[in-house]
């Protein structure tokens, strides 16, 4: 359980990443989850070659750290990517019993609702834009009146979890050097292909 019901920060868009989750599609089926009229991808987006996966493990790695949650514990992140078109959008859900939740969003469109302890807060998605939630913090996206709205969503986990998402998880870094050695290592193992 997080400190916070919810937190907004900030991280740099990399170059590739939006082209990489509107072409995600043409190579995984998704899953139907909360999502309705959009996509949703397999659980394993970071264990993809997607393009500056480095960059958004570090911003959501300091963020919880500027707000003083898993100073003192390794944590797995898993991710997906969703897409919604013209009209789609996430039915009201929480995350329950996931150490906390980030969304990541690279493009605008509808704005989520999240059901705050004081009344619902509807915040609209920005490129760049990255949100903590804890994990019972219930929230909706109203239905997309925009193109492509494009988020990347994540669990965070302890490192010692036993959730059944574990296996499609990857260790979110210590520290920058972390992340660009885990990035080196997927580099290299696409130029052996």
């Amino acid at each position: 359980m997080t400190g916070f019901e919810f937190v907004e920060s900030e991280f740099r868009v990399p170059e590739g990443m939006v082209q990489f989750c509107r072409d995600l599609p043409k190579s995984d089926p998704g899953l139907e989850q909360t999502n309705r009229g959009g996509y949703h991808s397999s659980f394993d987006a970071f264990k993809r070659d997607m393009p500056g996966v480095d960059v958004l493990l570090k911003a959501i790695r300091d963020t919880l750290t500027r707000h003083g949650e898993a100073l003192s514990e390794q944590l797995k992140i898993c991710g997906w990517v969703n897409v919604h078109p013209l009209g789609g959008h996430n039915v009201r859900h929480a995350h329950n019993g996931v150490r906390c939740v980030a969304l990541a969003y690279l493009t605008t469109g509808s704005p989520i609702i999240l059901h705050t302890e004081s009344g619902s807060l509807k915040i609209a998605p920005e490129p760049g834009k990255l949100l903590l939630l804890r994990d019972t913090l219930e929230h909706e996206v109203l239905p997309n009146d925009n193109d492509d709205r494009i988020n990347i969503a994540c669990n965070i986990y302890p490192a010692e979890s036993r959730d059944p998402f574990r296996k499609f998880c990857v260790q979110l870094p210590d520290s920058m050097h972390d992340a660009q050695v885990a990035e080196s290592g997927k580099r290299k193992k696409k130029n052996r292909r």
